[in-house]
């Protein structure tokens, strides 16, 4: 058995075997939990050796019997308190710790969300998702609530945006409602097929993910410093559908952003898919535009009707839905 008395402790732990590790963790626990003091130590396991404990300074309370059990009942440490205890007087003691009972952080204590938000403060740019299909990059003004925080668009509205919601945080800060017009102005219809399908053959020949702040640098010469840039690519790969994949974001910052270039017989898949999409797009509006010209040419009165022959409908390149608005329009 080790030797009493705390002056000992380090001795009797060297010789403590690990087996008895879980008997020891649930002394300590139980001594931590409880605060049971015994002659100002916690005693531990069946051997009668303690560990010095901190004795509070206790003051005769006037306070009622029932409210003084409520206080001590708040005063109880929680169980990560209680498993930190026992970590911490277990390496005191050097005593082996199985990898069940290890104390690790919780995930709670630094999501993602908790990082973000310290990272957020006036003049900070950044994008955050209104919804599902809408984003809108904003300026930081002020806090707005506990966590949330007022950004100002290109229209100078203002926005309640929370810490979850942000998608691309820029660098730098003190930026001003002219650089979020800028950006957005900057960024408005582009499109970046030819230089994506060229950035996606350098990232699938290396075969790795890459961050938002390498395929800058490939796709528009951008530093990682340099929001614009950062924003053009983000907003580039937030429209592609053929070549790159977005990966789980572990933050908001480029860094942050991870991609991976999608396989070939995929980007094959994709671009017939988008392109059979692009016509059927196109041939809709030529239909809106002649179906608005003979509209137009009608006078909305039924005269000149018969300057356009049934058989042109019919059998025009518009004859599926000329013939499906018939059908419509008898069915009523």
């Amino acid at each position: 058995a080790p030797p009493h008395g705390p002056g000992n402790a380090t001795h009797g732990a060297a010789a403590k075997p690990a087996a008895t590790w879980r008997g020891t963790a649930r002394a300590v626990g139980v001594a931590a939990c409880s605060h049971a003091h015994t002659r100002g130590h916690a005693q531990i396991g069946n051997g009668g050796w303690s560990v010095p404990w901190p004795q509070p300074q206790r003051q005769q309370s006037q306070q009622p019997p029932q409210q003084q059990q409520q206080q001590r009942h708040r005063r109880q440490p929680s169980g990560l308190a209680c498993q930190t205890r026992v970590a911490t007087v277990a390496a005191q003691h050097h005593w082996p710790q199985p990898r069940h009972h290890r104390v690790v952080a919780s995930a709670k204590a630094s999501t993602g969300v908790a990082a973000t938000a310290t990272l957020l403060q006036p003049g900070v740019m950044l994008e955050y998702e209104r919804d599902s299909s809408r984003s809108s990059l904003v300026l930081l003004v002020e806090p707005h609530g506990k966590s949330n925080w007022w950004g100002v668009d290109q229209a100078g509205r203002r926005q309640s945006v929370a810490p979850k919601s942000v998608s691309l945080l820029l660098p730098g800060r003190n930026y001003s409602e002219a650089d979020v017009a800028r950006l957005e102005a900057s960024a408005g219809g582009r499109v970046w097929a030819e230089e994506l399908e060229m950035v996606w053959e350098l990232v699938a020949d290396a075969g790795e993910p890459v961050n938002l702040a390498d395929l800058a640098s490939l796709l528009v010469d951008a530093a990682e410093s340099d929001a614009q840039g950062l924003f053009l690519t983000h907003r580039a790969l937030a429209s592609d559908r053929v070549f790159f994949r977005q990966l789980k974001a572990t933050g908001p910052t480029p860094n942050c952003q991870m991609y991976e270039a999608l396989p070939e017989e995929q980007v094959r898949v994709n671009k017939q898919r988008v392109a059979a999409e692009a016509a059927e797009a196109a041939e809709v509006e030529a239909f809106r535009e002649e179906l608005a010209a003979v509209i137009a040419a009608v006078g909305g009165n039924g005269h000149g009707a018969a300057r356009l022959s049934r058989r042109e409908w019919a059998e025009g390149r518009h004859a599926g839905r000329i013939g499906a608005l018939e059908a419509v329009a008898l069915s009523r």
